[in-house]
């Protein structure tokens, strides 16, 4: 089974993967309309926001027929500001590749809510952080409370109107603002059509509440990180890097419009990246030496790799949700 192929490269800390990727993240667009206090968008990103070309979106899809499962149509900014990201949600789809995006529903009015589903959308999360007004638009800066969750409200009407089959999840990143209001999220939005709650741990907190999360993580994940061997993600101009964290592209790998993806996926620069993880060496590395990415243990990691990578997006947010009931006491 090739899905065990990716695992053994994984569990041998292979500095080359054998196969193409199962799934990416594509930044659609790295523009946004908000300024939300825990994204590297806000706290370090020094590229001008612009919206990834339907050509290059198109090379990707080429590239990856039959072989890609699932990509992830967001990076550094909001997909639905792109007005091509409907078509490429059909594109990905109509090849057979499931699609999913995670959206600030600002602007998630009726008629995008039933564009979304009329393209094929698989998968679908909102970000909604925080269970009161104060606490979300602090957090969420530039977005109104009220707004926001009329229009995710409207949209499962019409999911449900529709019976439309889309995997809808509604996320909360844990942070200090957020860390008693769990409990209530929760129930705000147990509702028909709500798939699953995602309880989400920060990655680039900066309270000294979220720096010593961050601290306790490190300090317990010394393991090569899972996602150096799983999941590329391109950026808006086709920039492939290792992961979603180097919002920057310190660490450019090439570019899906000049070379292949496995190739690049492949490259020296990523294979040495790789060996360093292996000899635990992460801490010269300026994009990971700080990073507290979610890393799944070895059995998880296994699950996965048996199962289509739409199926264990529906399975991680609960998986999350379950792992934080322990860890955020």
């Amino acid at each position: 089974m090739k899905r065990i192929v990716s695992f053994k490269d994984y569990i041998l800390k292979s500095p080359i993967c054998h196969l193409f990727p199962r799934r990416l993240v594509i930044e659609t667009t790295s523009k946004c309309n908000l300024r939300c206090k825990m994204c590297l968008r806000t706290l370090a990103m020094k590229r001008p926001g612009k919206n990834m070309s339907l050509k290059t979106f198109k090379n990707i899809i080429k590239q990856g027929k039959g072989k890609l499962e699932f990509i992830s149509l967001q990076g550094y900014g909001e997909p639905l500001l792109n007005p091509k990201i409907f078509t490429m949600i059909k594109i990905a789809e109509n090849h057979g590749i499931r699609t999913g995006i995670s959206t600030n529903a600002t602007i998630l009015n009726k008629e995008n809510s039933y564009k979304l589903i009329e393209a094929g959308l698989s998968h679908l999360t909102f970000a909604f952080d925080g269970a009161a007004k104060k606490t979300y638009e602090a957090i969420r800066r530039g977005a109104k409370y009220e707004i926001v969750a009329k229009n995710i409200k409207n949209f499962l009407k019409i999911k449900n109107k529709l019976n439309s089959n889309i995997f809808v999840v509604v996320q909360c990143i844990y942070m200090a603002e957020t860390a008693n209001e769990i409990a209530r999220f929760k129930k705000q939005w147990k509702k028909k059509g709500v798939n699953a709650l995602r309880i989400r741990q920060i990655t680039q907190g900066i309270s000294d509440y979220e720096k010593k999360i961050k601290e306790n993580f490190l300090n317990r994940h010394k393991v090569p990180c899972y996602w150096l061997w799983t999941e590329p993600t391109i950026l808006d101009d086709g920039t492939v890097i290792p992961c979603c964290q180097d919002v920057n592209a310190d660490v450019a790998l090439g570019n899906i419009n000049q070379k292949n993806l496995l190739n690049i996926w492949n490259s020296p620069k990523m294979q040495a990246l790789r060996r360093a993880h292996r000899e635990g060496r992460r801490n010269q590395i300026s994009i990971c030496k700080n990073c507290n990415m979610y890393q799944p243990g070895l059995l998880l990691a296994f699950g996965a790799s048996l199962f289509n990578v739409f199926t264990v997006n529906k399975i991680i947010p609960r998986v999350e949700s379950f792992i934080s009931s322990f860890r955020y006491r």
